[in-house]
C-alpha cells in the first residue's frame, strides 16, 4: 500500500530552504531529515543514512514503506524516533547548534495543529452541545412527571405523613 505525502515540514531554522517531506500518519522521509540535519545534498546524505541505518542501535527508528507512488520502499522515521536519534547522532555529524535548532524545529511541528484538527473540534463542541440538550430536555421531562404526580396528589385530598414521605422519597429519587 502506497502512502501519500502530506506536507513538508521546513527547516529553514537550520539550513536555509531545507524541507522534509511527511506522510498523512506522522512520518517523514529519512533521506531529508539526514539533509536538514547535515545540511548536505542527497548524496552524502544518502551516505551518513547507509551508516546510520547500519548501526543496531538506530536501526529500529527507522521504518521502511512505499512512498508517493513510487515503487521502491523508502525509508521514514517518526518525529519521536527523529527525535532520538538526534540525541544518538555523534558530535561530528551534527553539532550542538543544529541539534537544538532541529529540536525546535521538529517539537514546533509536533506541537503545531493538524488541518482537521478544526474540524474535529467544532465536531467534538457540537456533540457536547447536544448532549447537553439531551440532558436538559431529561431533566424537563422529569420535573414534568413530578408536577404531574403532585397535581394528581393535589386532587386526591390530603396525604398522610407516611404517603408525604413516600412521595419526598420518590422525588429525591428521580431527581437523581
Amino acid at each position: 500500500m502506497t502512502i501519500p505525502l502530506r506536507e513538508n515540514i521546513s527547516f529553514d531554522k537550520v539550513v536555509a530552504g531545507m524541507t522534509a517531506r511527511t506522510t498523512d500518519d506522522g512520518y517523514m522521509l529519512a533521506l531529508d531529515f539526514i539533509s536538514a540535519l547535515t545540511g548536505n545534498d542527497r548524496k552524502k546524505a544518502s551516505q551518513t543514512l547507509a551508516r546510520v541505518v547500519i548501526k543496531p542501535e538506530t536501526a529500529g527508528l527507522f521504518t521502511l514503506r512505499q512512498v508517493g507512488g513510487k515503487r521502491s520502499q523508502r525509508k521514514l522515521i517518526s518525529i519521536p524516533n527523529a527525535l532520538q536519534l538526534l540525541l544518538m547522532l555523534p558530535k561530528r555529524t551534527v553539532d550542538l547548534q543544529t541539534r537544538r535548532a532541529v529540536a525546535v524545529v521538529l517539537a514546533e511541528h509536533r506541537l503545531a495543529p493538524c488541518p482537521g484538527d478544526e474540524e474535529r473540534l467544532l465536531g467534538l463542541r457540537r456533540a457536547k452541545l447536544e448532549l447537553g440538550e439531551r440532558e436538559a430536555e431529561q431533566s424537563r421531562a422529569r420535573l414534568a412527571r413530578i408536577h404531574q404526580c403532585i397535581e394528581l396528589t393535589e386532587r386526591c385530598g390530603p396525604l398522610t405523613e407516611e404517603d408525604a414521605l413516600r412521595f419526598r422519597r420518590a422525588i429525591s429519587e428521580e431527581l437523581t
